[in-house]
């Protein structure tokens, strides 16, 4: 590289330092794990049968990457939920673990409510504000955040502190470990992504360019990124994407493609996460599915995981898909941190009434796409 050489991060506008937070994903992933299970006691009385996650949007992310990545280690059932209410077979022998990136949604709240009610084990993970004083006022275990960290950006606080959970509570032997392991491979391909030509970030954002990415993965781990690579296109780019996962993708989305492929060609790219456990039967779907869709989709890439496991391979592919979103930001000198329309949603649910704007007016499509009055 040359000496004169400037990074690709200079006057890209970036108000809420976005990039900081995708950059320093090792480095959280690893101090949470440690700070988690140096502090946390060991939990008394029964061992549970079960472990219900809660969130909502990017804060129920860090549950399905858990309940992916530790698919092979984990000793109980795992299901991740967003609702108000738990499963019916939440009992006191369930643990339930309610995250919450920033200021925790009204619904994790109740369904942390809902936990204490049918006596449940809670943990709460979550900066200072209602969820957390609600799980301390009942004497659960609370993992208490920096307070002012968005959702997005907390990725690896969360997900560091709810595998030293799993640990601690023996559902998951050596998920701390991992997460070191983790933070190791991530910090090269971090460093990667952050040269002055951009990585293979910069690459996959030109070749999406001003297209709608239809992002998928087979079931599992690529499933997974592959949700979590459209939620931040989304948020950062503003933008439409799609994810979906294999075999229901080639199933469905490519059937689409037979009557409108003059028109998919235009609009949409086809991205396809790839990792080394995915299967020769995930492998030879993703084969017929490219031969297909060629023709009615403006391109196709592929973007390979690098990591020696699973929970490696997964955070491989959120890290670069996290700097995709951010290049299809920059691309087009948008801010990625601000994400007018999720607030205006914010405020109206906790106002209790609709929102008044009328998204088809031109004022308010302008306001929802920059954050102005």
């Amino acid at each position: 590289m040359r000496s004169d050489a400037r990074p690709w991060t200079d006057g890209v506008l970036d108000t809420r330092s976005l990039i900081a937070a995708a950059a320093g994903l090792p480095e959280q992933l690893a101090a949470a794990a440690g700070a988690v299970s140096l502090r946390s006691a060991q939990p008394v009385g029964h061992d549970p049968d079960a472990l219900v996650v809660v969130g909502i949007g990017p804060d129920a992310a860090p549950g399905e990457m858990l309940a992916a990545a530790g698919v092979s280690e984990l000793t109980v059932p795992v299901v991740v939920t967003s609702g108000p209410r738990l499963p019916g077979f939440v009992t006191r022998q369930t643990l339930v673990i309610a995250l919450a990136g920033a200021a925790a949604a009204p619904e994790t709240v109740a369904a942390a409510r809902d936990a204490l009610g049918r006596g449940a084990s809670l943990v709460a993970i979550a900066p200072p504000g209602d969820l957390a004083e609600l799980a301390s006022a009942n004497e659960a275990t609370v993992h208490l955040l920096v307070d002012g960290a968005g959702g997005r950006t907390a990725l690896g606080s969360v997900l560091g502190a709810l595998l030293a959970t799993c640990e601690t509570w023996g559902l998951w032997h050596g998920a701390t470990g991992a997460a070191r392991c983790a933070a190791g491979a991530l910090a090269a391909r971090r460093d990667a992504l952050l040269a002055p030509d951009g990585g293979i970030a910069r690459s996959v954002a030109r070749r999406i360019g001003g297209t709608f990415a239809s992002v998928h993965g087979a079931a599992g781990v690529g499933a997974v990124a592959a949700r979590r690579w459209a939620d931040q296109i989304a948020m950062s780019a503003k933008a439409p994407a799609f994810a979906g996962e294999e075999p229901g993708r080639s199933v469905a989305a490519v059937a689409g493609f037979g009557q409108h492929g003059d028109v998919t060609r235009q609009v949409f790219t086809l991205v396809e996460l790839r990792t080394d456990g995915e299967g020769e039967i995930a492998a030879a779907r993703f084969a017929a599915v490219q031969e297909l869709a060629r023709e009615a989709v403006a391109g196709i890439v592929e973007v390979q995981a690098v990591g020696p496991d699973p929970l490696a391979q997964l955070l491989d592919l959120v890290l670069v898909g996290d700097f995709v979103a951010i290049q299809l930001a920059a691309a087009v000198g948008l801010d990625p941190g601000p994400v007018p329309a999720v607030d205006e949603v914010s405020r109206a649910v906790a106002s209790g009434r609709p929102r008044d704007a009328d998204p088809t007016n031109e004022s308010t499509r302008s306001r929802l796409a920059t954050g102005g009055p």
